[in-house]
């Protein structure tokens, strides 16, 4: 399974997001999303998040990096 969490920093304790991941074993394509109804509630701007792969005894890291939160309104 994987999972993905979004934090101010890299060793915050709290977590500003969560995302479902998905594997698509077959292509080797892992997808995160955050639904739309979540997202709107979010006041951060900016943080770091981890992608970790685990089969429930070993956890590894498959992405980290720089993660943006940003409001886009419609017309």
């Amino acid at each position: 399974t994987c999972a993905m969490q979004v934090r101010a920093t890299p060793d915050a304790d709290v977590v500003l997001a969560e995302a479902d991941v998905i594997i698509d074993v077959a292509t080797g394509l892992v997808t995160a999303t955050i639904d739309a109804v979540t997202t709107a509630g979010y006041t951060w701007l900016t943080g770091t998040y981890d992608l970790i792969i685990t089969d429930g005894t070993d956890v590894d890291p498959l992405a980290e990096g720089d993660a943006r939160s940003r409001r886009i309104t419609t017309r």
